[in-house]
């Protein structure tokens, strides 16, 4: 039921398929009334018929950021008459033939939803059962839009205010004991909405949804959204406003306070392709190897780009980022979050690779992200019990040291990866505050994006800072040019 990185962006040899829109002239809106079998669809045009759904990437190393953070918490459908069944969670899964009642995931403790500058959103984090039994979520939307469809029972729509808005796409896993099961846009072409009491609780924020893929074609979604708040303290002064006679080279200095922390990169790695053992894994030379879906021979070899990197943290997490190209061409996106950092752990069993293994053993057990191409992100995210190894060999180099790893998630059940690492000068200087100066009246000489510039007329200068989490503060300094003494 997985869907591989081909069969699911639906892409082709030939550049042109690459390329082409979605056009959907008209928005199809499920009325589900009456209860979960009665369902009708009815056509609504919009937007003059036409509506393109296709994400453009303007620029393919400019990794999205963080807009916008929540805690999912729990719902309750105790009190809804429209809802067969009751209880608190937020993954609601009905067994298959949508009969009977639900089974009921609640939330772990860990569960947060992320939306991005570039339109896109995650849900990652665990969900727990009645039984105990542990969920990996890892769930990419994409195509925001403010029209969709949702459940349309009046119990559930009554509850919800405008403004709202869907993600129209989504792919992604939940891996229960080791098993990895899809989750996918309902045929029925059911979206996930956010908007106030879309989790079931009138005047909360939260999101909803109906999703389909392996894990179940009736499972719903009620979750309510608590912001989780950036602790902003930065300031700024730019200085005293000044006053002279001769203002030709004025120099203006900011000082930044109370700038946020961030993890602070300890190591850094250059990700380079690996060159595979023939008779042992047997494959050109890449960096993510992609089998087919019955886990047989390598379907595409994905070769490293020239910013594909490693960055490990001191506070025991680590982030691979960068691009990478496939045979046929394709560049994708790759930006993956890995954490549990241990010094034991489990690999690949093979005697071929393990014997090529040396040295001290570092050990991720936990990881979860996306690779995007087309301007669709699919999932990647932890397959049984298999972790990212950095170790010397790991990469089939046994003199380099490197990284190996067995992911599961959208993008593939069977992905393998073994990259060699380089390592690389380390800057931290994203930790730091960047500063820039502007004006609209003034002239500024030198590069105005640093801490001190120099002026050369009279005007108001404004300088913003900004810090490592995207905290920003602002302040102003006017000069002044006076009239020196007239001399008769």
């Amino acid at each position: 039921m997985i869907k591989k990185l081909r069969n699911h962006f639906k892409l082709e040899n030939n550049s042109s398929y690459r390329r082409s829109g979605l056009l959907a002239p008209f928005l199809i809106i499920i009325l589900y009334l009456g209860g979960m079998s009665n369902i009708h669809a009815i056509n609504v045009n919009i937007s003059n018929g036409i509506e393109e759904s296709k994400i453009i990437l303007e620029d393919l190393t400019d990794y999205p950021k963080i807009i916008k953070s929540y805690n999912i918490t729990d719902s309750s459908t105790e009190d809804k008459s429209c809802f067969p069944t009751k209880g608190k969670g937020v993954i609601f899964q009905r067994a298959e033939g949508c009969e009977g009642f639900h089974h009921i995931w609640r939330v772990n403790n860990d569960l947060i939803f992320n939306e991005y500058d570039n339109g896109t959103a995650t849900i990652f984090g665990s969900v727990i059962d009645v039984q105990g039994s542990i969920g990996l979520v890892n769930i990419a939307l994409y195509n925001k839009s403010d029209k969709g469809n949702t459940w349309n029972a009046e119990c559930y729509l009554g509850g919800i205010s405008d403004a709202r808005s869907l993600y129209r796409s989504f792919n992604g896993t939940i891996n229960v004991n080791g098993e990895s099961f899809s989750v996918e846009v309902k045929k029925s072409q059911q979206h996930f909405i956010l908007a106030d009491g879309a989790g079931f609780e009138s005047g909360q924020y939260g999101f909803g949804a109906w999703t389909g893929g392996s894990f179940g074609e009736c499972t719903e979604w009620f979750g309510n959204l608590d912001p989780i708040d950036i602790d902003c303290k930065i300031t700024v002064d730019a200085g005293k406003d000044q006053s002279n006679c001769n203002i030709e080279g004025i120099v203006l200095t900011a000082n930044a306070a109370n700038a946020s922390d961030c993890s602070t990169v300890i190591s850094t790695y250059k990700i380079i392709d690996s060159n595979t053992e023939a008779g042992c894994f047997t494959a050109n030379p890449g960096v993510i190897f992609q089998k087919y879906d019955d886990c047989s021979g390598v379907e595409y070899t994905w070769s490293a780009g020239d910013d594909l990197e490693l960055n490990e943290f001191d506070n025991d997490t680590a982030a691979i980022t960068g691009t990478v190209t496939d045979q046929n061409g394709r560049v994708a996106i790759v930006d993956i979050k890995l954490t549990d950092k241990e010094n034991t752990g489990t690999t690949w069993s093979a005697s071929c690779y393990l014997d090529g293994i040396s040295g001290s053993e570092t050990y991720y057990r936990s990881f979860y992200g996306t690779i995007t191409a087309d301007g669709v992100p699919v999932t990647v995210g932890t397959r049984f019990n298999a972790h990212y190894i950095l170790a010397n060999g790991a990469g089939f180099d046994s003199n380099q040291f490197g990284l190996g790893a067995w992911t599961g998630g959208a993008f593939g059940e069977c992905t393998e990866w073994f990259g060699n690492l380089v390592p690389q000068t380390i800057d931290n200087a994203s930790n730091g505050v960047s500063y820039v100066w502007s004006t609209a009246d003034g002239n500024i000489l030198s590069d105005s994006n640093q801490e001190t510039i120099t002026v050369n007329k009279a005007g108001t200068y404004k300088v913003t800072a900004k810090d490592c989490k995207d905290c920003e503060a602002f302040d102003t300094v006017v000069i002044t040019e006076i009239s020196g003494p007239t001399v008769n």
